[in-house]
């Protein structure tokens, strides 16, 4: 990362940051139904990650704010070119196969590198450069900022590509399911960097939902399945028991934060959970389909820590 004297004036703005997130509707939205113009890009399934350009060094955070740097060198060493006072917001991808798999981005977290698969940071939004806080900027003038600060930069890290018309978003929508894109994220043109006011939505492919963790069922290191409240408000056991590598996972993001009191769910003993957690569900159909455990939604919640 280049040097400079009287570093700290470039540097504007400081983790922690409140990140734009966008709410799910359930259709892309049409060009002229968003103010200022649309833009949309796929969703990519990854960890939200923001990029710091720091005096000391770059380091990757997750939305929740923990240190992601240590899983991703590489990155982190690619974006050490950018000058001081650059903060990017991006998603950090685990490629498999060609393909992005989420779960395989907890293969980052062991110590044997030879497990690592390769990740990228898609980077889609500039909210500082030295000297200078964009968030106020409407999106298409952040997005000039962000082609030039990011010109010449080279894989693991990239520019996100995205287009202004609807009928390629829904092309994108029906193909990119097979290399792993969640769906397609669509945003106004003229909207500045500020959560309640971005007006970023999303639309995900329909198969899955996500529900909120609100306890556990059997040991808490690793439960037999998780209850959770479901959008529509119903509440639910997931079925059929959680898998080894699942059951780490959940124990592991919900230690310390099981309470005692056992509670009854029809014929269910189960444990509640006190902290927000996402979990991604898969509604099976049927008068009695079953509720899926498909995965923690690290990327909501947080990040593995």
């Amino acid at each position: 990362m280049p040097d400079a004297g009287g570093v700290n004036e470039h540097v504007v703005l400081r983790p922690p940051v409140s990140l734009v997130r966008p709410k799910r509707v359930a259709a892309i939205p049409e060009e002229t139904g968003i103010r200022g113009g649309a833009w949309y890009e796929p969703k990519l399934d990854g960890y939200r990650a923001v990029a710091w350009c720091l005096p000391g060094g770059v380091r990757l955070h997750s939305r929740a704010g923990l240190d992601l740097t240590a899983m991703v060198p590489e990155v982190a060493g690619a974006l050490e070119r950018l000058p001081v006072g650059a903060v990017l917001d991006g998603e950090l991808c685990a490629v498999v196969g060609g393909r992005m798999e989420f779960g395989a981005l907890a293969r980052r977290r062991s110590r044997d590198r030879s497990r690592w698969p390769a990740v990228s940071y898609a980077v889609f939004d500039v909210l500082a450069v030295p000297g200078r806080d964009l968030r106020a900027l409407p999106l298409r003038k952040r997005q000039e900022e962000l082609r030039t600060l990011l010109e010449g930069s080279e894989p693991p890290v990239q520019l996100l590509f995205g287009t202004a018309e609807k009928a390629v978003a829904e092309v994108w929508f029906r193909e990119m399911g097979a290399v792993g894109s969640e769906g397609i994220v669509a945003k106004p043109l003229g909207s500045v960097y500020e959560p309640r006011r971005a007006g970023w939505v999303k639309v995900r492919h329909s198969e899955t939902a996500d529900a909120k963790l609100v306890g556990v069922v059997g040991g808490t290191a690793r439960p037999e399945a998780v209850v959770v409240d479901l959008p529509d408000g119903r509440r639910a056991v997931t079925s059929p028991r959680l898998g080894s590598a699942d059951a780490r996972v959940v124990g592991g993001h919900v230690a310390g934060d099981v309470g005692s009191e056992a509670r009854m769910l029809g014929e269910v003993l189960w444990h509640p959970v006190g902290r927000d957690l996402l979990i991604e569900v898969r509604e099976e159909s049927g008068r009695h389909g079953a509720v899926r455990f498909v995965r923690v939604r690290e990327d909501e919640e947080g990040a593995p820590g």
